[in-house]
């Protein structure tokens, strides 16, 4: 009980990073998945552990035991960027204990990256009025160095972020400032945006309804249900949102 309650603690930290995460699931122009998916990795693991069935696999079980070990990892209970970087120097040591440079390239390279980009934005959050401009222009410069799709999500990330601010103003106001900071062009796309998001939201919600009345423990059975509701280009964001939701259940 103690290793699921850790899991789902660690979780809490994640999520930070799936917050970035979830954009890049998203993106169709994404450059092909790695052969390790630690989306599809932690899927294996939650089939075969429902199923009872033994994992022969000698690499999930690896997987199996770093889970274990992450979880057991001293959480910050304000997250400062000193502990920040502790939690993530642990991670790494277990990552490199655990899989050779290949494996750790296939199953934690984004997991890294956004690792980087949350130590970068924390450092620029707690400098000093006279350091912020350089630590600002080092940051815009290591988002110029990464890939095009990680970019973009960061940006949409922003946006967000400013969304979010934005929706405590009063109505007017809010139009207001919507228009100062995306454009009017840019509403529309938001208003289809939320439309998309209804629309998957009704999507997942009937795929976890028919997935809880399955009665076959095959993953291929899961496989093909997945494949009904969803593009494959969402199975890895579906995959993650479905793991989230079943660890939210109460025990039976």
């Amino acid at each position: 009980m103690k290793t699921n309650t850790g899991v789902l603690t660690l979780a809490v930290v994640s999520l930070l990073l799936g917050l970035l995460g979830y954009w890049l699931n998203q993106r169709q122009d994404k450059p092909d998945a790695p052969v390790l998916d630690p989306s599809s990795m932690r899927q294996q693991l939650v089939d075969r552990l429902a199923s009872g069935q033994p994992i022969e696999d000698l690499l999930l079980r690896r997987y199996q035991g770093f889970l274990q070990q992450e979880a057991r990892l001293a959480l910050p209970q304000a997250p400062d960027l000193a502990s920040l970087i502790q939690l993530f120097d642990s991670r790494e040591q277990l990552r490199q204990r655990n899989f050779d440079a290949q494996e750790q390239s296939g199953l934690f390279g984004e997991e890294r990256l956004m690792e980087q980009w949350t130590l970068r934005r924390k450092e620029l959050a707690e400098a000093s009025p006279g350091e912020q401009l350089a630590l600002g222009e080092a940051l815009d410069n290591w988002l110029a160095e990464q890939p095009g799709w990680f970019q973009e999500a960061e940006a949409n990330g922003r946006l967000i972020s400013d969304l979010q601010r934005m929706a405590r103003l009063t109505p007017e106001a809010r139009r207001l400032a919507m228009l100062e900071r995306v454009g009017p062009e840019a509403q529309g796309r938001l208003q289809q945006l939320a439309q998309d998001t209804q629309h998957f939201e009704h999507q997942l919600d009937g795929y976890l309804a028919e997935l809880a009345t399955m009665t076959s423990q095959d993953p291929q059975a899961h496989q093909q249900l997945l494949a009904l509701w969803f593009p494959e280009t969402q199975w890895r964001r579906v995959a993650a949102l479905t793991r989230l939701r079943q660890e939210q259940l109460p025990a039976q």
